[in-house]
């Protein structure tokens, strides 16, 4: 387990384009794999948090954390910069139809996990979870939030096992046609102060 450096966007790219390939698809078009690759690179060039495992083969899994800024002016620029304007505006659209809402700053926001189906069964998924929940705590988050699909009942399964709580449900039509799925939940995880914290 490792934070991701820009040399691995290719890699990391591939990852999520064939385990989220149904989010990715629809808002990056043709190509989309190369243009993930380039925004996540840029992505990772300005900071934004990912965690990746790798092996001897490369790369197994992925995860991105949030902590704030998720639809800045910097970050629409930078999509703009790898999809083009028109695709960009395309894109927010379709991603807002599965976006976790009016996001509170108190809280950090876990935006993809993905285990390559070879390494899966290791524990890969949790591990990437819980380096999310230390970057979480670590920025003096209270609590992280993810949205997952009702049709990933293995992935709600998991979140729950590790203390995550379904705190809002939308059913939606135009997702379905976007998405192949009903709905999605908005998932919670309170989370303890670092230890240590408050001592002095």
């Amino acid at each position: 387990m490792r934070v991701a450096r820009p040399d691995d966007a290719d890699g990391m790219a591939e990852l999520l384009m064939n385990g989220l390939g149904d989010k990715f698809r629809p808002a990056l078009g043709g190509g989309g794999g190369a243009r993930l690759a380039d925004l996540v690179r840029r992505e990772i060039g300005r900071g934004e948090t990912y965690y990746v495992v790798d092996d001897a083969r490369g790369l197994v899994g992925v995860a991105h954390l949030d902590l704030g800024r998720h639809g800045s002016p910097a970050s629409v620029r930078e999509l703009a910069a790898s999809l083009g304007w028109a695709r960009t505006m395309w894109a927010l659209m379709v991603w807002s139809l599965i976006d976790a809402g009016r996001r509170r700053p108190e809280d950090a926001y876990i935006e993809e996990v993905v285990v390559a189906e070879r390494a899966r069964r290791r524990g890969l998924g949790i591990a990437l979870l819980e380096a999310c929940e230390r970057g979480a705590r670590a920025a003096g988050r209270g609590s992280v939030r993810l949205v997952v699909v009702w049709e990933n009942e293995g992935a709600i399964s998991l979140y729950r096992s590790r203390g995550y709580s379904v705190v809002a449900s939308k059913r939606w039509w135009l997702g379905r046609l976007v998405y192949g799925s009903r709905g999605a939940h908005l998932m919670e995880k309170a989370l303890s102060a670092p230890t240590g914290a408050g001592r002095g």
